[in-house]
Parts: structure tokens; sequence; C-alpha cells
């Protein structure tokens, strides 16, 4: 983990790659709803989420993985 409001590369890497897997489960989940439609911008924004959520988390949080460095995760 990173310092309290610093990233790493790591950081941005681990963002990407929960970005990518909250895009594909995107999709397998509209494609198990709507049987072959798939809406792209809803893909795309709900990787976008999910790995700026990610990337926000680790900004917040220090080393030991406290929030603000006082409160535990």
């Amino acid at each position: 983990m990173s310092q309290l409001w610093k990233l790493t590369k790591n950081d941005y890497l681990k963002g990407l790659v929960v970005a990518v897997i909250a895009a594909i489960l995107t999709v397998i989940l509209q494609t198990l709803q709507n049987s072959q439609q798939i809406d792209w911008n809803q893909v795309l924004t709900t990787g976008l989420i999910a790995g700026l959520g990610y990337i926000l988390k680790n900004l917040a949080t220090d080393e030991g993985g406290k929030l603000g460095g006082k409160y535990q995760l």
C-alpha cells in the first residue's frame, strides 16, 4: 500500500484491473438480463467508476489500510 495521500504506479495498475473486472462483469450481467443487448456506455461508466473508486480509496488510506491514517477499514 502507498502512503496516505500518495499513490504509486502499483495503485494505478490495480485500479485499472478493478475497472476491467467491473466492465467484464457488467457485460456478463447485461448479457444474462437482455440476451445479447449490451449498453457499452454503461459498461464504460461502470468500469471507470469502479477504477476511480479504488484509486480514491488508496489515496485516502495509509500503509496500514487506515482511512485518513486513523480508522481501520
